[in-house]
């Protein structure tokens, strides 16, 4: 049964592939007249598994780095920040309807993400951490 299981070819994954994603960005509070902003980099990798044509199993992880600066381009005062230093990692189910002219698409899943995310304004404090 193992020499027949193992040339017979039967594979339940057709194609693999890995999709890579590298940003930059601006984080910024709603608030008006605050002055902190955040430049990030940004970087994820997608681990795709394609089931059919038009389903594809993605494993994912991705890290989000912040530095907090005034619009001036002088580092903020201590009580005023965006931050954010994080790990991003989960998984998903993309199913999609392939077309000549695009294919559009329905996606669901599961994440987690660990690091810090830090605003402090006079306004707003919030500071989320793990």
């Amino acid at each position: 049964m193992l020499f027949i299981a193992n040339f017979s070819n039967a594979q339940f994954l057709k194609a693999k592939s890995i999709d890579a994603s590298i940003g930059l960005g601006l984080s910024a509070p709603y608030d008006e007249n605050v002055d902190p902003t955040g430049t990030i980099f940004y970087m994820q990798a997608e681990y795709v598994f394609e089931v059919l044509s038009w389903i594809d199993v993605r494993f994912y992880a991705g890290l989000i780095l912040t530095g907090s600066k005034s619009n001036t381009g002088i580092t903020t005062a201590p009580e005023n920040k965006v931050t954010s230093n994080t790990f991003l990692f989960g998984g998903k189910t993309q199913i999609k309807e392939p077309t000549p002219w695009g294919a559009p698409y329905f996606e669901i899943g599961i994440g987690a993400s660990i690091g810090a995310f830090e605003t402090v304004t006079p306004f707003i404090n919030i500071n989320k951490t793990r």
